[in-house]
């Protein structure tokens, strides 16, 4: 069995990546005739296709013709990249980002998990969470520090919870944070943030000593 790049086979570079297995028939002096057995890519060309979070298929079989002729067969397939790289989204001047991300799991049937964000608003109500208090008012230009939250679209009249954790910079420096029930955006404000459907939720039960 002779295993040899068809770029040498047909003197030309471009084909550099493709193996060709040929089998020995026969040996005539200095010369061997060959039958084409296989091919194959180089392992530099399939990792260059191949891409993280896909998995390579491939097939062969072989067909033999009703003249006697036998046709080798080759098939390379990928799945479907897994989206898990975070998307940015815009939320415009004027909107609260609270009731956006609702809107926007709601409209696309996703949950939707806020990592990050950046921009200013005008308007923010904080709260700790789990607690009975209101929530404190700040209507004054804060600078988003760090978002982070998911909304789960459910097909019942309300989803999850909707808050962000939110941590706020004031023009005094001093920083704020809390869950955000109110976010009004002033200007535009991104939001980093990953988005699935059909997540499965899970819950781990704690115990405290």
């Amino acid at each position: 069995m002779l295993v040899v790049s068809l770029a040498d086979l047909q003197k030309d570079e471009d084909q550099a990546y493709r193996k060709i297995r040929l089998r020995t028939e026969d040996v005539q002096g200095k010369n061997v005739l060959t039958n084409f057995w296989g091919m194959d890519f180089t392992t530099d060309k399939l990792r260059s296709l191949v891409r993280k979070w896909q998995t390579l298929i491939e097939a062969h079989v072989d067909v033999k013709t009703t003249d006697s002729y036998t046709l080798g067969i080759f098939c390379i397939g990928f799945t479907k990249k897994l989206s898990n790289q975070p998307v940015i989204l815009d939320v415009p001047d004027g909107v609260d980002i609270i009731d956006w991300v609702a809107g926007f799991a709601n409209s696309n049937k996703v949950c939707i998990t806020v990592v990050g964000g950046f921009g200013k608003v005008s308007l923010a109500a904080l709260s700790r969470l789990k607690s009975p208090a209101p929530p404190l008012l700040y209507i004054e230009h804060l600078t988003l520090i760090n978002l982070s939250g998911t909304y789960q679209f459910s097909t019942l009249a309300e989803g999850s919870p909707t808050f962000i954790n939110a941590l706020l910079g004031r023009l005094n420096g001093a920083v704020i944070g809390g869950a955000a029930s109110r976010m009004v955006v002033m200007g535009k404000v991104g939001l980093s943030a990953y988005v699935f459907q059909n997540p499965k939720i899970i819950t781990i039960k704690t115990e405290f000593h």
